[in-house]
């Protein structure tokens, strides 16, 4: 552009960028500290961003990165710009819409940035910083500070333009410009009247197990736009919910017990569009018949370690934790053996060095150590073997014990040796 026109155009600094964005506040956000009213400043992860979101993809905002705000700011992609209120400077989507590209070279801190509010330079950079958040993601207050690669090219990142000097007077061009956006501006506000109404969230969710099935039931929604409601449900409880029904009309919902502890969770539809979730309502945890496959996720209590997205396969858990798998953590687990003998114990792990791996208990009495080795690193899974061990017939309270961190555990495996 700044070739194009013989003008001084380029990219804000990081300090131009917070002191614009500010616009004369001391608060979190230029509109104050409570940001319960955000949609009505910024494209950010919303109610209604969160219904398109399970439209197009069957996934979710919640549990997920930095989560979801309970209104509807209108878009759930890319918003067009000066949809949402300014700030006291009249600048818009400064506080999120796509994630803003800067002219300073990303360091971790102020020490050596320029005091004149001009960007940090570097010969070789390979990370800008950046400002602002995406209508991807949850907004952050105004100092906040993000990176993102130079050659980096996505859905959720942008830029805006800084001119040194005195503005030009409007060319012709720029005025046709501002037509044409006001233009799809109003378009815009016409199709956002449609879908501003978001249903309330629903009620007492409450679940029942019987005869092989599963009924959920719900309290009606008093609101005479619900069409109907969806249905979603979870694999393990704080993950992203995936839909199972839409166009439920009725407040109860039937499906066969799966035989494992899934969550579910119930909104209501209208025009289209779907409220807040439910509170979860949780399968009572069964019992897993062995000979067979544990997943680390289905506990009966679980202590100094927690549930993730597993990178050992798509749409799998495993048993983490900031270090791994926590020293001295406790793993519960509820089995059916089919009939007494002796079993192997395999297990699927991933961890950067050797551990001294877990204790083995059975009704409180110790069965055997399972050793875990090292894997090459906590993304490279291996199935790993220990002594078999004598498993008496009947029901079990199965218990692991880890005798070190920094490990992670997908499941434990009990086959007749």
């Amino acid at each position: 552009l700044a070739k194009e026109t013989g003008r001084p155009y380029r990219l804000p600094s990081e300090s131009e960028w917070e002191y614009a964005a500010r616009a004369g506040s001391s608060t979190k956000y230029h509109f104050g500290d409570d940001d319960s009213n955000v949609c009505e400043y910024a494209n950010t992860a919303d109610l209604y961003g969160e219904s398109v979101l399970q439209r197009d993809t069957n996934t979710s905002y919640v549990n997920w990165s930095t989560g979801l705000n309970s209104c509807s700011d209108g878009s759930a992609y890319a918003s067009i710009v000066g949809m949402y209120k300014p700030n006291q400077f009249g600048l818009h989507d400064m506080l999120s819409n796509v994630l803003e590209f800067l002219q300073d070279c990303y360091v971790g801190n102020y020490e050596g940035a320029p005091a004149d509010g001009s960007a940090r330079v570097a010969e070789n950079c390979n990370e800008r910083s950046t400002r602002g958040g995406s209508w991807h993601w949850n907004h952050w207050p105004h100092a906040y500070r993000g990176r993102i690669s130079e050659d980096f090219s996505g859905g959720v990142d942008g830029f805006r333009v800084a001119l040194d000097g005195t503005a030009p007077t409007l060319s012709k061009q720029t005025i046709a410009f501002q037509l044409s956006l006001q233009h799809a501006q109003r378009l815009e506000r016409q199709k956002r009247e449609l879908v501003t109404h978001i249903p309330a969230k629903v009620e007492n969710l409450s679940i029942s197990q019987a005869n092989g099935l599963v009924t959920l039931q719900w309290d009606k929604s008093a609101d005479d736009s619900v069409t109907g409601y969806r249905v979603y449900r979870n694999k393990v409880a704080g993950s992203m919910y995936k839909l199972v029904a839409m166009n439920v009309t009725e407040p109860t919902f039937i499906e066969p017990d799966l035989g494992t502890p899934h969550e579910y969770t119930v909104a209501a539809v209208s025009n289209h569009v779907q409220g807040p979730y439910s509170e979860p309502a949780k399968m009572a945890l069964g019992w897993t018949n062995i000979p067979g496959k544990v997943e680390a996720e289905w506990t009966l209590a679980l202590d100094g370690a927690s549930v993730t997205m597993s990178s050992d396969g798509r749409g799998d858990h495993n048993l983490t934790g900031p270090n791994g798998i926590e020293n001295n953590a406790e793993m519960t687990y509820q089995i059916d053996v089919d009939k007494a003998g002796h079993y192997a114990l395999s297990y699927r792990v991933a961890t950067p060095n050797d551990v001294k791996g877990f204790n083995v208990l059975l009704d409180g009495k110790h069965l055997v150590t399972a050793k875990v080795t090292a894997t090459g690193g906590y993304h490279d899974w291996q199935t790993q073997v220990s002594e078999s061990m004598y498993l008496p017939e009947g029901k079990h309270v199965l218990k692991l014990k880890s005798l070190d961190s920094h490990w992670k555990l997908n499941w434990i495996a009990l086959d007749k040796s």
